[in-house]
C-alpha cells in the first residue's frame, strides 16, 4: 500500500482522493458564497492536534473556548460541485511568510458521530462512530496534505488556506446528532505560527436567493364556439425559497396579459387596490394567514379574475399569461415567475331548418291546378354567426315518396360563386353563396297538379347542408 502526498502548496491547487474527497486551495462552486462558522481553534509549535467540543477543559491543543464548540450535523449545509454533494470544511492556517514556515502538513483528519457534545478526551472520542478517515482508504494509504499557509498564499490569513470537500455519503449512516472533527498537523512541515481554525458552511450561514412561484388555472377550460362566455382565472402565489420561512416575499407586481401579449392597455392588474397593511385589493381571495401582507413560506395567496371572452370560432385557443414579481427582506433584487392558462373553443353542431308553404293550399276536385311551393331555408345553429352553411341538397319529393324520377331539385343550376340556380328567389344578402345566421334563403317551385278526387296531396322537402367544421 503506497502512501499519498496531496500537495496543494504550489501550482496544483486542487486534488481528489480515490474516495472522492477533494482538497483545494480556493473555494469551488457554491462554497465560495457561503459564510463559514468557526467550530475549532488549535495551535502549538511543532506538531499540533485537537478536536471540537462543548466540554471543558479543552482537549489536546485546542484554544479559545468561545470558538471551539460542538457541531450539529443538522446545521451543516450541503454544497453541490460538479453534480456531487459535499460537506465543506475550511482551514484557515496561520503560518509566517518564510521559505520554511509558510508550509504546513496535515497528517490526520477524522470525523466522528456522537450523541454527547461534551467529549474531552481522545480515547473517548475514538470509541464513537467513525464516519471518515483521511487514511482509511486502502488505495491512497497514509495521506499527507501539504498546503501553503502564509499570509499571502493563497488567500491570506482569515480567508481560508484549504477547503476539504467530503462527500455527504460518508455521513448517511450517522447515529449521533453531533459531528466531531479531529485533525493533526506537523510532519514534515511543522506548525510555527498562530492558531489554525476549522470552519464549516452552516445552513444559517447561507443566504438562499428568494424564489416565487405562480400557478394559474381557468374554469371552464372549454367554451362553445359562437358564444361570448365569462371564465374565471385563479392564481396561486407561493414563496418557494429555501429560506422562505425566514424571508417572506413582498409582491411588487402581478399582471395578466389578458391574451394580448405586447398590448398593456387591457392587462389585468391583480394587485389593483393592494395597499400594504391596509387592503389586499379587489382580486385577492385568501392566503395571508397572519395578515402581514407578506407571502410566507407556509402560505398560498389566491387571486381571481373574471374575464368575458368574446365569441370565437371552433378550434381557437385563448392563451393568456400571468407574471409575478417579488423580493425578500434581504434585497430589492427582483425575482419573477410566470404561468399561462388556455381556453379552447369547441365545435357546436350545425343545424338547418326549412319551412315549406303552398299557394293555394286547397284546390277543387276534378280540376288540374298550378300550385306554387315556397321554401325558406335558415341557419339555426347557436354558432351560426361563425359557421355559415353550405347547401348540398334541397329536394322536394313531388308527392311521390320513394320515386326519385319526378323529384324537384331546388338547387338546379346552383353553382357556388356563380349562380344561385333557377329556383332561388332571394336571401343571400352578402352574395357569398353560404347561408349565414342572419339570412333566410327563399326558393320556389310551381307544380301542375292533375285533377284529383277530394283528398290531400302531401309532398315533402329535405334540405342538407354543412358548416366549415363538418361535411353534413
Amino acid at each position: 500500500m503506497a502512501d499519498t502526498v496531496v500537495d496543494i502548496s504550489g501550482a496544483t491547487t486542487s486534488a481528489t482522493l480515490t474516495d472522492g474527497t477533494v482538497f483545494t486551495a480556493e473555494p469551488q462552486g457554491d462554497a465560495g458564497t457561503g459564510n463559514y462558522d468557526t467550530f475549532l481553534v488549535l495551535g502549538a509549535n511543532g506538531t499540533e492536534s485537537g478536536f471540537n467540543t462543548d466540554g471543558t477543559p479543552l482537549p489536546l491543543d485546542d484554544k479559545q473556548q468561545e470558538h471551539t464548540n460542538a457541531l450539529l450535523l443538522s446545521d451543516m449545509q450541503v454544497v453541490t460541485l460538479d453534480g456531487h454533494d459535499y460537506y465543506v470544511f475550511k482551514l484557515d492556517a496561520n503560518e509566517p511568510n518564510s521559505t520554511k514556515g509558510e508550509l504546513l502538513s496535515l497528517n490526520s483528519l477524522q470525523i466522528y458521530s456522537a450523541s454527547d457534545p461534551n467529549i474531552t478526551t481522545l480515547p473517548t472520542l475514538q470509541t464513537q462512530q467513525l464516519l471518515y478517515d483521511l487514511d482509511g482508504n486502502a488505495t491512497d494509504g497514509d495521506v499527507t496534505v501539504q498546503l501553503s499557509a502564509g499570509k499571502d498564499a493563497p488567500a491570506g490569513s482569515g480567508k481560508g488556506d484549504m477547503f476539504v470537500y467530503i462527500p455527504t455519503s460518508f455521513f448517511d449512516n450517522a447515529t449521533g446528532n453531533y459531528v466531531y472533527l479531529y485533525s493533526a498537523f506537523g510532519d514534515p512541515s511543522d506548525s510555527d505560527g498562530g492558531f489554525e481554525e476549522w470552519g464549516v458552511i452552516t445552513k444559517a450561514g447561507v443566504d438562499n436567493a428568494p424564489a416565487v412561484a405562480i400557478e394559474k388555472t381557468v374554469e371552464p377550460g372549454e367554451i362553445n364556439e359562437g358564444e361570448a362566455t365569462t371564465v374565471t382565472y385563479t392564481y396561486k402565489v407561493t414563496n418557494t425559497s429555501a429560506d422562505g420561512a425566514a424571508d417572506p416575499l413582498t409582491l411588487t407586481s402581478l399582471i395578466d396579459d389578458n391574451a394580448t401579449p405586447g398590448d398593456a392597455t387591457d392587462d389585468i392588474n391583480l394587485l389593483n387596490g393592494f395597499v400594504a397593511n391596509s387592503t389586499h385589493g379587489t382580486h385577492y381571495v385568501s392566503g395571508d394567514t397572519d395578515n402581514d401582507y407578506l407571502v410566507d413560506s407556509n402560505e398560498t395567496w389566491i387571486f381571481t379574475a373574471d374575464v368575458n371572452i368574446a365569441a370565437h370560432d371552433a378550434g381557437s385557443s385563448i392563451v393568456n399569461t400571468v407574471v409575478v414579481h417579488a423580493h425578500d427582506d434581504d434585497t430589492t433584487n427582483d425575482v419573477t415567475a410566470t404561468d399561462d392558462a388556455t381556453v379552447t373553443v369547441t365545435d357546436v353542431a350545425p343545424s338547418i331548418h326549412v319551412a315549406k308553404t303552398a299557394d293555394p293550399t286547397s284546390i277543387d276536385e276534378g280540376s288540374a291546378t298550378d300550385v306554387t311551393y315556397t321554401y325558406e331555408v335558415t341557419n339555426t345553429s347557436a354558432a351560426g354567426a361563425f359557421d355559415p352553411l353550405t347547401l348540398t341538397g334541397l329536394v322536394d319529393d313531388n308527392a311521390t315518396p320513394g320515386d326519385a324520377a319526378d323529384d324537384i331539385d331546388l338547387l338546379d343550376g346552383f353553382v357556388a360563386g356563380s349562380d344561385h340556380g333557377t329556383h332561388y328567389v332571394s336571401g343571400d344578402i352578402d352574395d357569398d353563396y353560404l347561408v349565414d345566421s342572419d339570412e333566410t334563403w327563399t326558393f320556389t317551385a310551381t307544380v301542375g297538379i292533375d285533377a284529383q278526387n277530394a283528398g290531400s296531396i302531401v309532398n315533402t322537402v329535405v334540405v342538407h347542408g354543412h358548416d366549415d367544421d363538418s361535411t353534413d
